[in-house]
């Protein structure tokens, strides 16, 4: 889930020309690019759409829309980017069913996600949170224990925030807080 957006944030940002290099200079360039995506690092995670909408309002800024969605998913990632291809990043609306991303290993459960960042010189920095919500407690600990190493059985909804931090590219656990409603 957070890594599909990294991922998709990574695509929008080469796709618009923001790549390594002091020399490289992003155009001003309006239009539309979509295609497919098939997330390679998470087996059977469903096939999205993508659509990203460039604009160049003035200046040396650029700014760009990036649409994603599938099965269970809807993600929009707005940009804000100077000629260098430097900036920011921020995710306005995310909605992600998690049946759809983990092969079925949760029956139910959804997550809202957010988050925002900046690009420099090809490094990705921020923070992404995933807003979980219906989580079915038994399946969270199956999927995280499946040898069942440390929790042999659990009942009930879990809810709460788990985050991601994004650091040159680099991807470590953020704050995380799980509980069971009342």
């Amino acid at each position: 889930m957070p890594f599909s957006s990294r991922c998709l944030l990574l695509l929008a940002l080469t796709a618009t020309g923001a790549a390594r290099g002091a020399d490289l200079l992003l155009p001003p360039v309006s239009g539309q690019l979509s295609g497919k995506f098939q997330p390679l690092q998470l087996p059977n995670a469903p096939e999205l759409s993508w659509t990203l909408v460039l604009a160049s309002p003035g200046g040396d800024r650029r700014t760009g829309e990036l649409v994603a969605e599938g099965p269970g998913t809807r993600l929009r990632v707005q940009l804000d980017l100077d000629a260098a291809g430097n900036g920011t990043w921020r995710i306005v609306e995310g909605r992600v069913e998690l049946k759809a991303w983990l092969n079925g290993q949760l029956t139910a459960g959804r997550a809202e996600v957010a988050g925002q960042g900046t690009w420099r010189d090809g490094d990705v920095n921020g923070d992404i949170t995933a807003q979980l919500r219906e989580v079915d407690l038994g399946e969270l600990a199956r999927f995280a224990d499946h040898e069942q190493a440390y929790v042999r059985s659990a009942e009930g909804r879990v809810e709460g925030v788990v985050g991601v931090r994004l650091r040159h590219g680099a991807v470590s656990a953020g704050e995380s807080r799980l509980a069971l409603p009342a």
